[in-house]
């Protein structure tokens, strides 16, 4: 059972950036999708490669435009086809040139 899932959005927001990239992935994906949408800029750039490839469906497609717009192009790059595919009409418009090209 993953402690961080009974955090207040409050409290997740202020969790330090390298605490983020040290979650193990079980914990990430515990989150709700309330508390997913919350992250930070700062902490979406913290997640790291093991921690996008584990995120849902449901979790991806609760990242908020802004957040899809933080990926790096390592996170964007370590999206599989299925997660790709889950992504929200929404989401995929929020991704910049740049972003895009990552996706190839």
């Amino acid at each position: 059972m993953s402690t961080y899932q009974f955090l207040s959005t409050a409290q997740i927001v202020g969790i330090p950036t390298a605490t983020i990239a040290a979650l193990p992935s079980s914990e990430l994906i515990a989150m709700t999708t309330d508390q997913i949408q919350v992250l930070t800029s700062a902490q979406i750039r913290a997640l790291t490669t093991a921690h996008i490839q584990q995120l849902t469906s449901t979790e991806l497609q609760a990242l908020t435009t802004a957040q899809i717009q933080q990926l790096t192009s390592i996170e964007l790059r370590a999206l599989t086809t299925a997660q790709i595919q889950q992504l929200t009409s929404d989401e995929l418009q929020a991704l910049t040139t740049a972003q895009i090209q990552q996706l190839t």
